[in-house]
């Protein structure tokens, strides 16, 4: 029978190797928490409630900030002494996809005027090229989406009993089981439709991403992601179109570098 101390050693292996296992390559500014991603929701949509002059006209990012390489929770749940809940992971790739969209919309607000003479907004530091108008409205396009993807994860968790971020964990021991069960069975088949890694480093990038699970036909809410997809391409067109002083082939070449769109469109 094996020692106390060979039984520690070979119980701290096993839980390194599941970290490695739970560990994904993709880099920290591509994942966030639950708690970080509500915590920015409600700030952006307090925000947006507040009168017109006031209302936010910059896209706000959805960052986990870590204060050591050590840190096992996020700086914001660790001030909050809240269990750092990452996004579930059958969800993981819409919340890549979130991401993407969020920063496009976020750089649409800060693109330069640089055609003269530009005027210099209240509150700006640099001439913008559009309207204070205009990116209130991209900014209020991410909380539609934002809102969207909020309601989504709610609705998995009680699509898939999970209980919520603010559960017990004794509570949640067997609908996580079969929850993993779910998800080794969604990577198996995923991994046969995306083939083995490509050794080509400018292929691995796009293959790590679409390595992450993502709502799929049939799965409850993906009528509704696809719904806020649409929805989000909607509301970019209907702010670069407001007042009519961008040129139709400028808006065609922002409409199309929208990073995430509804499937086959």
């Amino acid at each position: 029978m094996p020692s106390q101390a060979k039984r520690t050693v070979a119980a701290r292996r096993a839980a390194a190797t599941q970290r490695l296992q739970r560990t994904t390559a993709l880099a920290p500014r591509d994942v966030f928490c639950q708690h970080c991603f509500y915590s920015q929701k409600t700030a952006l949509t307090a925000g947006m409630k507040k009168p017109a002059a006031r209302k936010p006209t910059e896209v706000p990012l959805i960052v986990c900030e870590y204060e050591s390489a050590s840190s096992s929770r996020c700086a914001h749940c660790n001030e909050k002494g809240k269990v750092c809940e990452p996004v579930y992971t059958l969800l993981a790739g819409n919340a890549l996809d979130l991401l993407q969209l969020t920063r496009y919309a976020r750089n649409l607000t800060m693109l330069d005027d640089e055609d003269p003479p530009a005027d210099l907004l209240d509150g700006d530091t640099i001439p913008l090229l559009l309207s204070r108008e205009q990116r209130q409205m991209v900014v209020g396009t991410v909380l539609d989406l934002w809102e969207g993807f909020g309601s989504i994860l709610q609705a998995h968790s009680r699509e898939h009993n999970l209980g919520g971020i603010n559960t017990a964990k004794k509570d949640r021991v067997e609908p996580l089981a079969a929850y993993r069960g779910h998800v080794l069975n969604r990577r198996q088949l995923l991994a046969v439709q995306n083939g083995p890694r490509p050794s080509d480093p400018a292929e691995l990038r796009a293959w790590q991403q679409w390595s992450l699970l993502r709502l799929e036909p049939g799965d409850e809410m993906y009528p509704f992601w696809l719904v806020a997809l649409e929805g989000f391409a909607e509301g970019i067109s209907a702010a670069l179109n407001e007042g009519d002083v961008f040129q139709d082939d400028w808006i065609i070449e922002q409409m199309e570098a929208i990073p995430v769109r509804v499937p086959n469109e």
